[in-house]
């Protein structure tokens, strides 16, 4: 066995074992957001602003709402 053999074979192991920890890392990164998406805090919804009535005219809305 030569060093030519020896330097492949070790880079073929470093190789191998960042690919697994970048596969791992991922896995571990997805499996994190889907657990917080399925059991995270959770806020309520902002309240929506109230409708205004039917008897009402843009312009009053508007009048009114944005002074």
């Amino acid at each position: 066995m030569d060093a030519g053999e020896v330097v492949g074979e070790v880079l073929g192991f470093v190789l191998f074992f960042v690919v697994l920890a970048a596969v791992l890392g991922a896995g571990v990164l997805v499996l994190m957001f889907f657990w917080r998406m399925a059991f995270g805090p959770r806020r309520p919804m902002r309240p929506r602003p109230p409708s205004p009535p039917d008897d009402w005219d843009d312009e009053e809305y508007i009048s009114r709402h944005h002074h």
